[in-house]
């Protein structure tokens, strides 16, 4: 089959899929037609992948940020790009700790044990505004009670990483809705169909205030039929300590956090220019709420980490992640598939005591929650691979969310803490029950194109199409009549939009080492309705909320690498900001779009070796972001801490920074030594736009440092180090909760960063 009648038969397949099915279908029946025909192809023809003609350059990364290889250094685009190896100096080990080497970056931590991740201060309530990929996949959270997915954002642990990217600034035109703000991806080590490799590594570690405890991992990669076919392995188990005590219990350690799981790649290249792989992943974890009083230890009656609530708060988060990808490469352009499906169950106990028990005295009370959600993604594109002046990528996309999910509230046992099982309402343990189901289904076209003038002016332009739909469903079986929650049958909402994202970014290379570039770039997150719980009908949809980001910014190397240096400014403005408050009611947390924000800020990096084995780092950001007029909110809606014109958006520091020093070298003719040393940095915040309350608003700026020594022998494979985490113990304060339900004033609850963990660790490659 010649590659003209390959493609020939791609668009046949496409439109009759379109036509008897829609986009989804037209994209999957597309990839398999891309298997059969590259399968009939052997023979025919063989191209192989079109490296960049820089990527030799010293200390320069191979990056896919713009859905083709290019170097870090020559991407016109504000990102960061860390190797495993240097993820694995810093002892980041998750997704969450990936603040300490990328500015701008902050993990806005959840009451509920989940996070939102966040890039350049757009944080507000809904969707994620920034897209956190496995791999090609984008992973995807619960809607829960609160039409919050952003804020239940997945912790991936990271072992056998190749690199990680972390794309600033929206990113709409090739990663879609979920990119608004950034795009965050995490690109594991494929298989090797030539060489049999393996590795185990291991810590244990002790935490002031707390326990000990330790994590193994491993790696095996095992070509099946050499060159042809290969699998790679990866599995792990953590059993990290606790440092938050339950007195009234006699608990202590209570959130130790065990996690297990691991992932299976199978590559299979039946010929040079295809290749086809398939992962499995597998991820649980276990655990207690990490959150403890706040308002004791802020006024000195009380030390941190002491939580004197009569219930444990347990929490759970089971994912299964499976997908498939096929890469061919043809004489000009590669050919890309992708699809994925993912299941993830997430349920977590809140002590709703203090509040509760002034209306149902009694027993301690607990809100239970427990979400399931699956999805489905497809993608199929296209790109070029030459050397030409023109470069493109075309696509589509679509996705699929459902979830279900349910709010309990039920009684613990007063000496244990422990919810009573089972509990019905004759006996009084179950007092409330609400049930929730969603469903957004997303589908877009895109395409990006770029064309180099002269060998120095690259123009680029690039467009997206996207529609979404959503609907929304709750009912209410059993209502907590004392405070007025009423039983509800079962009612639904919809909300639906369309339109265009673009970007237009202007490159110049000025010389081999200098790089000067602007853009403009578009970025929206889809809107929703809220659960139906007899709202007025102006207050159940909700619209997506968009923006515009304008940058420009400079990335340059001097005295033949020795230094790197690259820094940009922009200005976003932010339109329908999606707003969380209080129904008229009072009691249910709901969404609406009210004000304008605008973002201006300056972020960069650099990198200094000035001397052999000797690297030292630092970045960082400052970012003003703040509202352009007053919250005007629907009548009936109430934003709690509601902002007017200037206030700034709450949960966001305003300046994050980032410096290590690494040194590496021979202790003799067969040993390596290394002696790195870092700190991270983010200022104060405040939970709500108006600052009203310093005492229960204001989340405390804090540094932390980290230092590790270490050797070992390249040539054996194996490396010993010792390493501590938060040196000088700084209380640092991640969120800070004064609600109603958590019982007011008195029982204000703050989550914090783990505090000085001193450990050891080993590693052996094989």
């Amino acid at each position: 089959m010649k590659m003209n009648e390959g493609a020939k038969m791609m668009n046949i397949a496409f439109s009759k899929a379109r036509a008897s099915g829609g986009i989804r279908r037209a994209l999957m029946v597309s990839s398999c037609m891309v298997v059969l025909s590259a399968a009939s192809a052997a023979g025919a023809q063989t191209a192989t992948t079109q490296q960049p003609a820089d990527a030799q350059e010293v200390g320069d990364i191979v990056v896919t940020a713009l859905r083709r290889d290019t170097t870090l250094q020559k991407t016109p685009l504000s990102i960061t790009a860390v190797r495993g190896d240097t993820l694995s100096n810093a002892n980041i080990s998750d997704s969450t700790d990936l603040v300490k080497v990328a500015p701008g970056l902050t993990f806005a931590a959840n009451s509920d044990g989940g996070s939102r991740i966040v890039l350049r201060n757009i944080q507000a309530a809904g969707e994620p505004t920034v897209g956190l990929y496995y791999g090609e996949t984008p992973l995807t959270s619960p809607l829960g009670n609160n039409n919050d997915a952003g804020e239940a954002t997945p912790n991936v642990r990271l072992f056998d990483v190749e690199r990680v990217e972390v794309l600033r600034g929206p990113q709409g035109t090739l990663y879609g809705s979920s990119s608004m703000a950034g795009t965050v991806r995490l690109l594991f080590n494929n298989p090797n169909l030539t060489d049999y490799e393996g590795k185990v590594a291991g810590q244990a570690m002790t935490v002031d205030h707390g326990g000990t405890g330790y994590e193994v991992q491993g790696v095996v990669n095992t070509p099946l039929v050499k060159d042809i076919l290969a699998v790679r392995v990866v599995g792990f188990y953590t059993d990290a300590p606790g440092w938050v005590d339950y007195p009234v219990l006699g608990k202590k350690n209570l959130n130790t956090t065990k996690s297990r799981g691991g992932r299976a790649m199978l590559r299979f290249q039946p010929m040079e220019n295809l290749t086809l792989d398939g992962m499995a992943v597998i991820q649980d974890a276990t655990g207690n709420n990490a959150n403890w009083r706040y308002n004791t230890y802020r006024d000195g009656t009380g030390p941190a980490y002491v939580q004197p609530l009569r219930s444990t708060q347990p929490q759970s988060d089971k994912l299964r992640l499976y997908t498939g990808n096929l890469k061919w490469d043809l004489d000009d352009f590669a050919i890309v598939g992708n699809v994925s499906w993912l299941r993830r169950n997430r349920g977590y106990n809140w002590d709703s005591s203090d509040f509760l028990n002034r209306f149902y005295p009694g027993a301690p009370l607990v809100n239970v929650v427990r979400q399931r959600v699956r999805s489905e993604t497809q993608e199929l594109r296209a790109s070029s691979t030459t050397e030409s002046p023109l470069q493109w990528t075309v696509g589509g996309f679509h996705s699929l969310r459902e979830e279900t999910s349910s709010s309990l509230i039920k009684a613990a046992d007063a000496t244990t803490g422990e919810v009573v099982f089972p509990a019905t309402v004759a006996a009084g343990t179950l007092i409330y029950d609400r049930r929730i189901n969603s469903r957004l289904e997303q589908t877009a076209g895109y395409a990006d194109l770029s064309y180099k003038l002269f060998d120095a002016l690259t123009l680029n332009a690039g467009a997206r199409y996207y529609d979404y739909k959503v609907t929304v469903g709750g009912s209410i079986p059993i209502g907590l009549t004392r405070i007025n929650i009423r039983p509800s049958p079962y009612s639904e909402g919809k909300g639906s939009d369309n339109g265009w994202l673009y970007k237009f970014n202007v490159s110049y290379q000025a010389t081999p080492d200098l790089l000067v570039y602007a853009l403009a770039s578009s970025g929206f997150r889809p809107g929703g309705a809220n659960q139906a719980l007899g709202l007025p009908a102006a207050l159940v949809p909700y619209k997506g909320d968009s923006m515009w980001n304008y940058e420009a910014g400079v990335k340059s190397s001097w005295l033949d690498h020795a230094i790197t240096a690259n820094f940009d400014i922009f200005h976003i403005d932010w339109k329908n900001l999606q707003s969380t408050g209080f129904d008229p009611s009072g009691i249910f947390n709901i969404v609406t779009n009210a004000g304008t924000v605008g973002v201006d800020g300056i972020e960069g990096d650099l990198a200094i070796r000035p001397v052999r084995g000797l690297t030292l780092t630092a970045s960082g950001s400052y970012i003003v972001s703040k509202l352009k007029g007053n919250q005007n909110v629907p009548g009936g809606f109430t934003i709690t801490g509601a902002g007017l014109k200037d206030d700034n958006v709450p949960r966001t520091p305003r300046t994050t920074a980032q410096a290590a020093a690494q040194y590496d070298w021979d202790v003799s003719s067969s040993l390596q030594g290394i002696v790195r040393a870092d700190v991270s940095y983010q200022s104060t915040q405040w939970m709500f736009f108006r600052r009203t309350d310093a005492a229960t608003q204001r989340v405390p700026g804090f540094a932390t440092v980290g230092a590790k020594i270490g050797i070992g022998n390249e040539d054996a494979g194996w490396h010993v180090d010792a390493f501590v985490t938060n040196l000088f113990d700084k209380v640092g304060i991640l969120r800070i909760d004064n609600t109603t339900l958590n019982g007011g004033p008195t029982a204000i609850r703050a989550t914090s960063i783990a505090p000085r963990t001193i450990g050891m660790s080993f590693s052996k490659s094989f």
